[in-house]
């Protein structure tokens, strides 16, 4: 039996907001009452029940926190956790006074840990507010502040100060900022963090207990302001993987001029002595090949540039198909012209459910996660009772949940390239009921003598169909009702679809 067992934790952030503010915390905080307020009334509840997902773990039921940031349509914030980026859901709101109503999917950034809810405008309480988002960088040191669940059934506000610029990888590189902040051990995942003027400056997306990491919220403004006008975020990008890397190592070790680190030092504080290094490429993407771990990124299409965020925005208003990256690699300044590609036309929109696994083609996170390049047809999450689990090697999550790592190459022999070859082969699979995969395996594989095999090597294995599994289905999604469609797959040998 080909089973690899590694048993990884279910997961999952609850937040409850609570809608009233004692007294005593009210005054102790340095923030504005009127600030704190309007902050509380544009928070809501989710709760969230995942029926399927491609490659990220099942959420029964969540709460999770979110933000109300345009009134008139009904779009809320929240972090992407159990919401994106492929999860087949259903979400439903609870404002800040108690009131309920359901929510679709508006959007999800195919990079950033953050999505939007939308709800039926005429269902927000006339008491909500709309959270604004700051339109400059925060400074460090400055003074923030967030929410979160406390004892009693009162809301805990916790105050803090910006510490440092960072590029966090959850799991693809984002520009956030850290904060210094007691939380007391209370979960405040996916609350906004507000400044000393009630705009918003980030989306808490990881913490601790003394210290947070909030998104920077110029993603999410660029990303509204796109969404505000009816129409999707223009995203662009090369595939390249880039993290803070500190200017006293590039000296040190990249014989990076040291005339160059004053300039770049002087110019840009708020980088705290670091600068953006290539960390990877993505398998496929036009960095691939083009740039390599340990290039330092120093100017995009002739503009300096010191965080992430820059780097991402430059490549996101680009109007020219390509950019030019100045780097500095093996002791010298390069010009590497990349193309840029849409992260947006790799997104997950079809699943088919076969044999109770999901089959999808991978988007640039599963891609990063497989080690495979985008498009590539594979299978993801999978119940217990899957068909593949027993010959075909899985992570597992407490027996229940399996996830597959893997390059698929043949089923039944035939060759697979898209997700409708999978689709034409069904009724043939289910008809034969023994059939055969090929794969590369990108788990590591227990051996003897609890020895690893790291090895991405080719597998063939044998599957028997199971008259028992779900009923096979395709889930297309819908970008004008905003919900997943679901239809069965034809079981007759030949029918187009």
């Amino acid at each position: 039996m080909r089973k690899n067992t590694f048993y990884i934790p279910a997961y999952g952030y609850v937040i409850v907001w609570l809608f009233a503010i004692t007294p005593s915390l009210a005054s102790k905080s340095t923030f504005k009452p009127t600030i704190v307020k309007a902050a509380k009334q544009s928070m809501v509840s989710i709760e969230v029940s995942t029926s399927l997902t491609a490659y990220t773990f099942p959420v029964t039921t969540s709460d999770l926190s979110g933000v109300l940031v345009n009134k008139a349509k009904g779009y809320i914030l929240t972090i992407s956790y159990g919401i994106g980026p492929v999860a087949v859901g259903a979400y439903h709101i609870t404002f800040y006074n108690g009131q309920q109503t359901k929510a679709t999917l508006r959007y999800y950034d195919p990079w950033c840990c953050y999505a939007i809810l939308q709800v039926d405008p005429a269902a927000i309480p006339e008491a909500a507010t709309q959270a604004i988002f700051s339109q400059k960088d925060p400074a460090i040191e400055a003074p923030v502040f967030t929410f979160s669940k406390g004892k009693n059934n009162q809301y805990m506000i916790h105050e803090g100060t910006i510490t440092a610029c960072q590029v966090v990888d959850l799991p693809m590189p984002q520009q956030a900022f850290g904060v210094s902040m007691d939380t007391k051990g209370s979960e405040i995942h996916g609350a906004l963090i507000w400044n000393t003027k009630g705009e918003a400056v980030g989306l808490n997306i990881d913490g601790s207990k003394t210290a947070i990491s909030c998104l920077d919220g110029s993603y999410i403004s660029y990303a509204l302001s796109f969404l505000n006008e009816g129409t999707i975020p223009v995203r662009k990008h090369i595939g390249a993987l880039c993290g803070d890397y500190s200017l006293t190592e590039a000296v040190k070790y990249d014989q990076f001029p040291v005339e160059k680190q004053k300039e770049y030092d002087a110019n840009f504080p708020i980088a705290q002595h670091k600068i953006l290094q290539v960390k990877a490429t993505l398998h496929g993407s036009p960095a691939a090949g083009l740039l390599i771990p340990g290039d330092i990124v120093w100017a995009i299409d002739g503009r300096s540039v010191a965080r992430l965020i820059d780097l991402d925005m430059a490549m996101n208003t680009s109007t020219k198909a390509a950019c030019c990256l100045t780097i500095f690699r093996k002791g010298r300044f390069e010009h590497v012209n990349i193309s840029l590609y849409s992260p947006e036309a790799h997104k997950v929109r079809r699943i088919v459910q076969f044999g109770g696994a999901t089959f999808f083609e991978l988007d640039d996170v599963s891609s990063r996660l497989v080690g495979v390049p985008a498009s590539h047809v594979t299978f993801g999450a999978a119940g217990s009772n899957n068909i593949f689990r027993p010959n075909v090697y899985a992570l597992t999550a407490n027996e229940k949940i399996y996830f597959f790592c893997l390059k698929l190459l043949t089923v039944d022999d035939q060759p697979v390239a898209t997700l409708d070859d999978i689709i034409r082969l069904i009724p043939k699979l289910i008809e034969k009921k023994y059939f055969n995969i090929q794969y590369v395996n990108h788990l590591p594989v227990q051996f003897a003598l609890n020895f690893l095999l790291l090895g991405q090597d080719t597998y063939k294995a044998n599957i028997t169909y199971d008259e028992h599994s779900p009923e096979p289905r395709l889930f297309t999604w819908d970008p004008i009702q905003l919900a997943w469609n679901s239809d069965p797959i034809p079981l007759v040998p030949g029918a187009t679809y």
